[in-house]
Protein backbone atom coordinates (compact mmCIF):
# COMPACT_ATOMS: atom_id res chain seq x y z
CA UNK A 1 0.00 0.00 0.00
CA UNK A 2 1.53 3.32 -1.06
CA UNK A 3 1.58 6.01 1.61
CA UNK A 4 0.95 9.58 0.40
CA UNK A 5 2.81 12.10 2.55
CA UNK A 6 1.46 15.64 2.61
CA UNK A 7 3.56 18.69 3.42
CA UNK A 8 2.10 19.73 6.74
CA UNK A 9 3.38 23.32 6.64
CA UNK A 10 1.09 24.06 3.69
CA UNK A 11 -1.81 22.11 5.22
CA UNK A 12 -1.54 23.94 8.52
CA UNK A 13 -1.32 27.27 6.76
CA UNK A 14 -4.45 26.45 4.78
CA UNK A 15 -6.30 25.47 7.95
CA UNK A 16 -6.93 21.90 6.77
CA UNK A 17 -5.43 20.36 9.89
CA UNK A 18 -4.58 21.58 13.34
CA UNK A 19 -1.52 20.51 15.28
CA UNK A 20 -2.38 18.69 18.54
CA UNK A 21 -1.61 20.49 21.76
CA UNK A 22 0.66 19.02 24.43
CA UNK A 23 0.77 20.80 27.77
CA UNK A 24 -0.71 23.84 26.11
CA UNK A 25 2.05 24.19 23.50
CA UNK A 26 0.98 23.38 19.92
CA UNK A 27 3.27 21.46 17.62
CA UNK A 28 5.01 23.31 14.85
CA UNK A 29 4.11 22.39 11.28
CA UNK A 30 7.52 20.97 10.50
CA UNK A 31 7.20 18.39 13.30
CA UNK A 32 3.89 16.89 12.20
CA UNK A 33 3.39 14.43 9.31
CA UNK A 34 0.07 13.52 7.73
CA UNK A 35 -0.37 10.35 5.67
CA UNK A 36 -3.30 9.23 3.53
CA UNK A 37 -3.54 5.68 2.24
CA UNK A 38 -6.29 3.17 1.52
CA UNK A 39 -7.74 0.73 -0.96
CA UNK A 40 -10.67 0.27 -3.29
CA UNK A 41 -12.02 -3.26 -3.72
CA UNK A 42 -14.49 -4.41 -6.38
CA UNK A 43 -16.05 -7.84 -5.76
CA UNK A 44 -18.17 -9.45 -8.49
CA UNK A 45 -19.92 -12.80 -7.87
CA UNK A 46 -22.11 -15.18 -9.85
CA UNK A 47 -23.74 -18.02 -7.89
CA UNK A 48 -25.62 -21.00 -9.38
CA UNK A 49 -27.85 -22.08 -7.80
CA UNK A 50 -28.55 -20.20 -4.58
CA UNK A 51 -28.45 -22.82 -1.78
CA UNK A 52 -31.64 -23.24 0.22
CA UNK A 53 -33.67 -25.89 2.02
CA UNK A 54 -36.41 -25.87 -0.61
CA UNK A 55 -35.65 -27.19 -4.12
CA UNK A 56 -37.94 -24.53 -5.57
CA UNK A 57 -35.61 -21.81 -4.29
CA UNK A 58 -32.75 -22.72 -6.62
CA UNK A 59 -31.94 -19.79 -8.89
CA UNK A 60 -28.96 -17.85 -10.12
CA UNK A 61 -27.75 -14.74 -8.34
CA UNK A 62 -25.17 -12.13 -9.28
CA UNK A 63 -23.74 -9.47 -6.96
CA UNK A 64 -21.49 -6.46 -7.53
CA UNK A 65 -20.05 -4.70 -4.47
CA UNK A 66 -17.53 -1.88 -4.23
CA UNK A 67 -15.76 -1.19 -0.92
CA UNK A 68 -13.67 1.91 -0.22
CA UNK A 69 -11.27 2.11 2.72
CA UNK A 70 -9.36 5.29 3.62
CA UNK A 71 -6.73 5.61 6.34
CA UNK A 72 -5.76 9.05 7.64
CA UNK A 73 -2.70 8.95 9.87
CA UNK A 74 -0.80 11.69 11.65
CA UNK A 75 2.42 11.42 13.64
CA UNK A 76 4.76 13.69 15.53
CA UNK A 77 8.00 13.57 17.53
CA UNK A 78 7.72 15.43 20.83
CA UNK A 79 10.57 17.36 22.44
CA UNK A 80 10.68 14.97 25.43
CA UNK A 81 11.59 11.99 23.23
CA UNK A 82 8.09 10.57 22.98
CA UNK A 83 6.29 10.00 19.69
CA UNK A 84 2.55 10.17 19.12
CA UNK A 85 -0.15 10.36 16.54
CA UNK A 86 -3.57 9.25 15.43
CA UNK A 87 -5.24 6.97 12.89
CA UNK A 88 -8.74 7.16 11.46
CA UNK A 89 -10.07 4.44 9.14
CA UNK A 90 -13.19 5.22 7.11
CA UNK A 91 -15.11 2.60 5.12
CA UNK A 92 -17.75 3.12 2.41
CA UNK A 93 -19.67 0.21 0.87
CA UNK A 94 -21.90 0.34 -2.19
CA UNK A 95 -24.66 -0.52 -2.86
CA UNK A 96 -26.23 0.84 0.31
CA UNK A 97 -23.71 3.70 0.63
CA UNK A 98 -23.01 2.90 4.26
CA UNK A 99 -20.22 5.05 5.69
CA UNK A 100 -18.55 3.74 8.84
CA UNK A 101 -15.59 4.72 10.94
CA UNK A 102 -13.93 1.37 11.49
CA UNK A 103 -11.14 2.52 13.77
CA UNK A 104 -10.23 5.90 15.28
CA UNK A 105 -7.56 6.16 17.96
CA UNK A 106 -4.56 8.03 19.36
CA UNK A 107 -1.20 6.42 20.10
CA UNK A 108 1.86 7.29 22.18
CA UNK A 109 5.25 5.58 22.35
CA UNK A 110 8.14 6.06 24.71
CA UNK A 111 10.15 4.28 27.37
CA UNK A 112 6.81 3.15 28.83
CA UNK A 113 6.04 1.11 25.69
CA UNK A 114 3.08 1.95 23.46
CA UNK A 115 -0.40 3.13 24.44
CA UNK A 116 -3.44 3.24 22.13
CA UNK A 117 -6.54 5.20 23.16
CA UNK A 118 -9.85 4.95 21.29
CA UNK A 119 -11.75 2.63 18.99
CA UNK A 120 -9.15 0.11 17.86
CA UNK A 121 -8.93 -3.66 17.51
CA UNK A 122 -7.55 -5.42 20.55
CA UNK A 123 -3.99 -6.78 20.51
CA UNK A 124 -4.76 -10.47 20.94
CA UNK A 125 -1.61 -12.30 19.72
CA UNK A 126 -3.78 -14.94 18.04
CA UNK A 127 -2.02 -15.88 14.84
CA UNK A 128 -3.94 -19.14 14.40
CA UNK A 129 -1.92 -21.66 12.40
CA UNK A 130 -0.25 -21.68 8.96
CA UNK A 131 -2.66 -22.17 6.05
CA UNK A 132 -2.14 -22.77 2.36
CA UNK A 133 -5.88 -22.70 1.69
CA UNK A 134 -8.74 -21.07 3.61
CA UNK A 135 -11.65 -21.44 1.21
CA UNK A 136 -13.05 -19.16 -1.49
CA UNK A 137 -16.02 -18.49 0.79
CA UNK A 138 -18.86 -18.14 -1.71
CA UNK A 139 -20.88 -20.90 -0.01
CA UNK A 140 -20.61 -22.41 3.44
CA UNK A 141 -22.42 -23.90 6.42
CA UNK A 142 -23.51 -20.93 8.51
CA UNK A 143 -26.57 -20.57 10.71
CA UNK A 144 -29.75 -19.74 8.84
CA UNK A 145 -33.08 -19.50 10.67
CA UNK A 146 -35.41 -20.37 7.80
CA UNK A 147 -35.59 -20.71 4.05
CA UNK A 148 -34.56 -18.99 1.91
CA UNK A 149 -31.09 -18.91 3.38
CA UNK A 150 -28.74 -16.01 2.79
CA UNK A 151 -26.54 -16.13 -0.31
CA UNK A 152 -23.60 -17.52 1.68
CA UNK A 153 -25.60 -19.97 3.79
CA UNK A 154 -26.74 -23.56 3.78
CA UNK A 155 -28.89 -24.55 6.73
CA UNK A 156 -27.44 -26.23 9.80
CA UNK A 157 -28.76 -26.29 13.33
CA UNK A 158 -25.72 -27.10 15.48
CA UNK A 159 -24.86 -24.71 18.28
CA UNK A 160 -21.12 -25.29 17.75
CA UNK A 161 -18.90 -23.27 15.46
CA UNK A 162 -15.28 -23.02 14.29
CA UNK A 163 -13.46 -20.14 16.04
CA UNK A 164 -9.70 -19.54 16.27
CA UNK A 165 -9.72 -16.39 18.44
CA UNK A 166 -11.62 -15.29 21.53
CA UNK A 167 -12.56 -11.77 20.34
CA UNK A 168 -13.12 -9.88 23.57
CA UNK A 169 -13.61 -6.14 23.14
CA UNK A 170 -13.62 -6.01 19.32
CA UNK A 171 -12.95 -2.42 18.23
CA UNK A 172 -14.82 -0.83 21.17
CA UNK A 173 -13.26 2.27 22.73
CA UNK A 174 -10.44 0.98 24.87
CA UNK A 175 -6.99 1.53 26.32
CA UNK A 176 -4.24 -0.77 25.04
CA UNK A 177 -0.87 -0.83 26.79
CA UNK A 178 1.87 -2.77 25.02
CA UNK A 179 4.18 -3.21 27.96
CA UNK A 180 7.97 -3.16 27.56
CA UNK A 181 9.14 -6.56 28.79
CA UNK A 182 12.71 -6.90 30.12
CA UNK A 183 13.03 -10.42 28.71
CA UNK A 184 14.15 -11.06 25.14
CA UNK A 185 11.49 -12.34 22.77
CA UNK A 186 8.46 -11.51 24.93
CA UNK A 187 5.57 -9.20 24.01
CA UNK A 188 2.77 -8.30 26.42
CA UNK A 189 -0.44 -6.36 25.77
CA UNK A 190 -3.18 -5.33 28.19
CA UNK A 191 -6.53 -4.34 26.60
CA UNK A 192 -9.13 -2.57 28.74
CA UNK A 193 -12.60 -1.51 27.52
CA UNK A 194 -14.27 0.55 30.29
CA UNK A 195 -17.75 0.65 28.73
CA UNK A 196 -18.02 -1.93 25.95
CA UNK A 197 -21.80 -1.75 25.60
CA UNK A 198 -23.85 -4.94 25.81
CA UNK A 199 -23.66 -8.65 25.17
CA UNK A 200 -26.22 -11.32 24.49
CA UNK A 201 -27.29 -12.60 27.91
CA UNK A 202 -28.88 -15.73 26.51
CA UNK A 203 -28.42 -17.15 23.02
CA UNK A 204 -32.07 -18.24 23.09
CA UNK A 205 -33.56 -14.88 24.13
CA UNK A 206 -33.49 -11.43 22.60
CA UNK A 207 -32.22 -9.70 25.73
CA UNK A 208 -28.91 -8.08 26.58
CA UNK A 209 -27.46 -6.53 29.70
CA UNK A 210 -24.84 -3.87 30.29
CA UNK A 211 -21.27 -4.92 30.94
CA UNK A 212 -19.00 -3.19 33.40
CA UNK A 213 -15.80 -3.68 31.42
CA UNK A 214 -13.68 -6.02 29.31
CA UNK A 215 -10.10 -6.99 30.10
CA UNK A 216 -7.92 -9.00 27.72
CA UNK A 217 -4.29 -9.83 28.54
CA UNK A 218 -2.26 -11.35 25.70
CA UNK A 219 1.38 -12.43 25.59
CA UNK A 220 3.62 -13.78 22.85
CA UNK A 221 7.10 -15.30 22.95
CA UNK A 222 9.35 -15.79 19.91
CA UNK A 223 12.72 -17.53 19.87
CA UNK A 224 15.16 -19.31 17.56
CA UNK A 225 16.96 -22.54 18.36
CA UNK A 226 18.56 -25.24 16.24
CA UNK A 227 17.63 -23.43 13.03
CA UNK A 228 13.94 -23.36 13.99
CA UNK A 229 11.74 -20.40 14.92
CA UNK A 230 9.24 -20.88 17.74
CA UNK A 231 6.19 -18.82 18.72
CA UNK A 232 4.06 -19.27 21.86
CA UNK A 233 0.83 -17.29 22.36
CA UNK A 234 -1.17 -16.94 25.59
CA UNK A 235 -4.36 -14.95 26.22
CA UNK A 236 -6.96 -14.54 28.96
CA UNK A 237 -10.10 -12.43 28.65
CA UNK A 238 -12.83 -11.51 31.10
CA UNK A 239 -16.10 -9.59 30.80
CA UNK A 240 -17.50 -8.17 34.03
CA UNK A 241 -21.22 -7.49 34.45
CA UNK A 242 -22.33 -4.06 35.72
CA UNK A 243 -23.27 -4.25 39.44
CA UNK A 244 -26.90 -3.22 38.86
CA UNK A 245 -27.28 -6.04 36.34
CA UNK A 246 -25.92 -8.85 38.50
CA UNK A 247 -29.40 -10.14 39.15
CA UNK A 248 -32.24 -10.34 36.63
CA UNK A 249 -35.27 -11.68 38.47
CA UNK A 250 -34.07 -14.95 39.93
CA UNK A 251 -31.15 -15.23 37.49
CA UNK A 252 -27.64 -14.20 38.50
CA UNK A 253 -25.28 -13.27 35.66
CA UNK A 254 -21.76 -14.66 35.58
CA UNK A 255 -18.74 -12.84 34.15
CA UNK A 256 -17.48 -14.21 30.87
CA UNK A 257 -14.04 -15.81 30.95
CA UNK A 258 -11.99 -17.05 28.01
CA UNK A 259 -8.56 -18.64 27.55
CA UNK A 260 -6.39 -19.28 24.53
CA UNK A 261 -3.05 -21.01 23.86
CA UNK A 262 -1.27 -21.07 20.50
CA UNK A 263 1.97 -22.73 19.32
CA UNK A 264 3.87 -22.49 16.05
CA UNK A 265 7.32 -23.36 14.69
CA UNK A 266 9.17 -23.07 11.38
CA UNK A 267 12.00 -25.32 10.17
CA UNK A 268 13.43 -26.23 6.75
CA UNK A 269 10.38 -25.28 4.70
CA UNK A 270 7.91 -26.55 7.32
CA UNK A 271 5.49 -24.41 9.31
CA UNK A 272 3.45 -26.23 11.94
CA UNK A 273 1.05 -24.71 14.45
CA UNK A 274 -2.06 -25.16 16.52
CA UNK A 275 -4.35 -23.55 19.08
CA UNK A 276 -6.73 -24.38 21.92
CA UNK A 277 -9.29 -22.04 23.43
CA UNK A 278 -12.21 -22.09 25.82
CA UNK A 279 -15.02 -19.53 25.97
CA UNK A 280 -18.52 -19.09 27.45
CA UNK A 281 -21.73 -18.61 25.50
CA UNK A 282 -24.32 -18.05 28.29
CA UNK A 283 -23.43 -15.97 31.33
CA UNK A 284 -25.67 -17.32 34.11
CA UNK A 285 -25.59 -19.07 37.44
CA UNK A 286 -29.12 -20.44 37.68
CA UNK A 287 -29.44 -20.79 33.92
CA UNK A 288 -26.78 -23.11 32.48
CA UNK A 289 -23.52 -21.53 31.43
CA UNK A 290 -22.60 -23.28 28.19
CA UNK A 291 -18.87 -23.61 27.57
CA UNK A 292 -17.52 -23.74 24.04
CA UNK A 293 -14.14 -25.26 23.27
CA UNK A 294 -12.25 -24.93 19.98
CA UNK A 295 -8.95 -26.40 18.88
CA UNK A 296 -7.09 -26.95 15.65
CA UNK A 297 -3.73 -27.60 14.04
CA UNK A 298 -2.23 -27.20 10.62
CA UNK A 299 0.99 -27.49 8.64
CA UNK A 300 2.47 -26.19 5.41
CA UNK A 301 5.52 -27.35 3.48
CA UNK A 302 7.29 -25.40 0.73
CA UNK A 303 9.45 -27.07 -1.89
CA UNK A 304 10.59 -25.18 -4.97
CA UNK A 305 7.50 -23.46 -6.44
CA UNK A 306 5.01 -25.63 -4.55
CA UNK A 307 3.39 -25.23 -1.14
CA UNK A 308 1.29 -27.98 0.43
CA UNK A 309 -0.98 -27.49 3.42
CA UNK A 310 -3.34 -29.38 5.72
CA UNK A 311 -5.58 -28.21 8.56
CA UNK A 312 -8.01 -29.73 11.06
CA UNK A 313 -10.32 -27.81 13.43
CA UNK A 314 -13.02 -28.83 15.87
CA UNK A 315 -15.51 -26.95 18.01
CA UNK A 316 -17.86 -28.27 20.70
CA UNK A 317 -20.52 -26.51 22.75
CA UNK A 318 -22.31 -27.83 25.80
CA UNK A 319 -26.10 -28.13 25.67
CA UNK A 320 -28.13 -27.98 28.91
CA UNK A 321 -31.79 -28.25 29.91
CA UNK A 322 -32.72 -25.58 32.43
CA UNK A 323 -34.42 -26.90 35.59
CA UNK A 324 -34.09 -26.72 39.35
CA UNK A 325 -31.17 -29.09 38.86
CA UNK A 326 -29.68 -28.31 35.46
CA UNK A 327 -28.99 -31.33 33.29
CA UNK A 328 -26.30 -31.54 30.63
CA UNK A 329 -27.81 -33.13 27.54
CA UNK A 330 -24.63 -33.45 25.48
CA UNK A 331 -22.35 -31.51 23.13
CA UNK A 332 -23.02 -30.03 19.73
CA UNK A 333 -19.96 -30.32 17.48
CA UNK A 334 -18.45 -28.80 14.37
CA UNK A 335 -15.44 -30.11 12.42
CA UNK A 336 -13.49 -28.81 9.45
CA UNK A 337 -10.76 -30.43 7.33
CA UNK A 338 -8.72 -28.48 4.76
CA UNK A 339 -6.25 -29.70 2.12
CA UNK A 340 -4.52 -27.24 -0.18
CA UNK A 341 -1.74 -26.76 -2.70
CA UNK A 342 -0.25 -23.57 -4.11
CA UNK A 343 1.88 -23.22 -7.23
CA UNK A 344 3.84 -20.04 -7.99
CA UNK A 345 3.70 -19.42 -11.74
CA UNK A 346 5.92 -16.33 -11.64
CA UNK A 347 6.63 -13.26 -9.54
CA UNK A 348 3.11 -11.90 -10.07
CA UNK A 349 0.86 -14.97 -10.14
CA UNK A 350 -0.07 -17.86 -7.80
CA UNK A 351 -2.60 -20.66 -8.30
CA UNK A 352 -4.22 -22.19 -5.19
CA UNK A 353 -6.41 -25.29 -5.13
CA UNK A 354 -8.13 -26.77 -2.12
CA UNK A 355 -10.70 -29.14 -0.65
CA UNK A 356 -12.73 -28.44 2.49
CA UNK A 357 -15.10 -30.69 4.42
CA UNK A 358 -17.36 -29.29 7.14
CA UNK A 359 -19.68 -31.26 9.39
CA UNK A 360 -22.09 -29.97 12.05
CA UNK A 361 -23.91 -32.22 14.52
CA UNK A 362 -26.32 -31.68 17.40
CA UNK A 363 -26.04 -33.89 20.45
CA UNK A 364 -29.36 -35.71 19.71
CA UNK A 365 -29.68 -35.18 15.96
CA UNK A 366 -32.71 -32.98 16.81
CA UNK A 367 -34.89 -36.03 17.42
CA UNK A 368 -38.52 -35.08 17.98
CA UNK A 369 -37.98 -31.56 16.67
CA UNK A 370 -39.96 -29.95 13.90
CA UNK A 371 -36.73 -28.34 12.75
CA UNK A 372 -34.09 -29.70 10.40
CA UNK A 373 -32.05 -32.76 11.40
CA UNK A 374 -29.01 -32.06 13.50
CA UNK A 375 -26.39 -33.43 11.13
CA UNK A 376 -25.26 -31.41 8.12
CA UNK A 377 -22.21 -32.00 5.94
CA UNK A 378 -20.72 -30.25 2.94
CA UNK A 379 -17.64 -30.35 0.72
CA UNK A 380 -15.97 -27.63 -1.32
CA UNK A 381 -13.53 -27.93 -4.19
CA UNK A 382 -11.99 -24.53 -4.89
CA UNK A 383 -9.58 -22.84 -7.26
CA UNK A 384 -8.06 -19.42 -6.70
CA UNK A 385 -5.78 -17.37 -8.98
CA UNK A 386 -3.94 -14.45 -7.38
CA UNK A 387 -2.50 -11.96 -9.87
CA UNK A 388 -0.55 -8.78 -9.12
CA UNK A 389 0.04 -7.20 -12.56
CA UNK A 390 1.38 -3.92 -11.11
CA UNK A 391 2.39 -2.35 -7.81
CA UNK A 392 -0.76 -1.51 -5.87
CA UNK A 393 -3.04 -3.54 -8.18
CA UNK A 394 -4.37 -7.03 -7.48
CA UNK A 395 -6.85 -9.08 -9.52
CA UNK A 396 -8.00 -12.41 -8.09
CA UNK A 397 -10.23 -15.04 -9.71
CA UNK A 398 -12.03 -17.67 -7.61
CA UNK A 399 -14.22 -20.71 -8.30
CA UNK A 400 -16.07 -22.86 -5.74
CA UNK A 401 -17.90 -26.15 -6.30
CA UNK A 402 -20.01 -26.78 -3.16
CA UNK A 403 -21.75 -30.10 -2.41
CA UNK A 404 -24.05 -30.27 0.59
CA UNK A 405 -26.90 -32.26 2.15
CA UNK A 406 -30.32 -30.66 1.69
CA UNK A 407 -32.95 -31.69 4.29
CA UNK A 408 -36.05 -29.92 3.07
CA UNK A 409 -38.89 -32.01 4.55
CA UNK A 410 -39.29 -33.74 7.92
CA UNK A 411 -41.58 -36.44 9.19
CA UNK A 412 -43.99 -36.25 12.13
CA UNK A 413 -41.26 -36.53 14.75
CA UNK A 414 -38.81 -34.19 13.05
CA UNK A 415 -36.53 -36.62 11.24
CA UNK A 416 -35.64 -36.04 7.60
CA UNK A 417 -37.95 -37.75 5.17
CA UNK A 418 -36.19 -36.28 2.13
CA UNK A 419 -32.41 -35.95 2.02
CA UNK A 420 -30.77 -34.89 -1.19
CA UNK A 421 -27.16 -34.12 -2.04
CA UNK A 422 -27.13 -30.88 -3.96
CA UNK A 423 -24.43 -28.84 -5.64
CA UNK A 424 -23.81 -25.16 -6.12
CA UNK A 425 -21.18 -23.37 -8.19
CA UNK A 426 -19.84 -19.89 -7.74
CA UNK A 427 -17.38 -17.63 -9.53
CA UNK A 428 -15.87 -14.40 -8.23
CA UNK A 429 -13.49 -11.70 -9.46
CA UNK A 430 -11.95 -9.41 -6.85
CA UNK A 431 -10.06 -6.30 -8.03
CA UNK A 432 -8.14 -4.31 -5.42
CA UNK A 433 -6.39 -0.98 -5.90
CA UNK A 434 -4.13 0.15 -3.04
CA UNK A 435 -2.63 3.60 -2.68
Amino acid sequence: MKRVLYGTTALLAAGLIAGPALAGAPLEAGNFDLVLDGEIQVDSKVLHPLPGVNPGLNYNKATFVVEYTFDIEGSAAFDNGWEGGFEIQIELDTPGEQVETDQAFLWLTGSFGEINLGGVDAVEHDGGFPRTYDGVGLFGYDKCAAAPCDVNDALHNSGASIEDDIEIGGDDNKVIWEVPVPFSGWELAINYSPNPGSYEKDSQADTSQDMKHNVLVAAQYKAEAGGAEYTVQLAHGRTEVAPDELEIGDKDLDPRTAYRVGLQFELSGWEVGGYWQSDMRDFHDTTPTEDETNWGFGATYVIDKYEFGVGYEKGSREQYTEADANTKDGDDTATRVDLGVKYTLNDTMDIIGGWRNEKYETWDNNAGSANTPGEQEGDSIDLWLEWSPATGLGIDFGYQHFRYDSHYTVDAIGNASTVEEKTANGFTVVTELSF
